[in-house]
């Protein structure tokens, strides 16, 4: 079982990403990850835990 989160925007949508993880959270998972595509880049962001841990690993300044 999983869930996705997926947003497109100019914006930053970090907080919109990482907030939608936090809301199925309830479900039970043991690992969290997001990926961001930012000048033609992805860069993925993956940990074994809580969302809290991923939150803490994806860095401010992440932009989508």
């Amino acid at each position: 079982m999983c869930g996705i989160v997926g947003a497109v925007g100019e914006k930053a949508l970090r907080s919109f990403i990482v907030n939608g993880l936090k809301s199925l959270e309830y479900r039970g998972y043991d690992s969290a990850g997001a990926a961001f595509l930012t000048s033609s880049q992805l860069t993925q962001y993956r940990i074994p835990g809580r969302v809290n841990d991923l939150d803490q690993l994806i860095p401010q300044s992440m932009q989508a």
